[in-house]
């Protein structure tokens, strides 16, 4: 019985210190003009801190090449403790870009990757 509270004490303070470890980046910090990158193809991609819905902020880009990079084209964004999802204007996922050292990445099921930088 005692190995057991041990481990549930263990287990608990473990999640508990992952789960302070990821932080909610507000709108502020994440807004900018970022560049979105799949293969030879880029665009310019505006993050705003304008609301749209509830927790969704304003995307601006070019339709056509946000198109042909991913499999729609996203109106909204907001940010997770653990990355960036691109929205539809209503707040539907489009796509989430996970964090990594530098940047944001999709991988899509094809394999191939997208990546999202924000610029200086």
């Amino acid at each position: 019985m005692k190995k057991l509270i041990i481990a549930a004490l263990l287990s608990a303070i473990s999640g508990g210190c992952m789960a302070s470890s990821l932080k909610l980046p507000s709108a502020s910090e994440l807004s900018g003009v970022w560049q979105l990158r799949g293969g030879e193809q880029q665009c310019e991609v505006v993050l705003h801190n304008t609301p749209l819905v509830d927790n969704t902020w304003r995307l601006e880009g070019d339709a056509p090449c946000l198109n042909a990079l991913l499999s729609d084209v996203p109106a909204g964004w907001r940010p997770t403790p653990d990355g960036i999802t691109l929205t539809k204007e209503q707040g539907q996922s489009v796509a989430f870009f996970s964090k990594e050292k530098e940047g944001y990445t999709l991988i899509l099921p094809d394999g191939s990757a997208r990546t999202l930088h924000k610029q200086p």
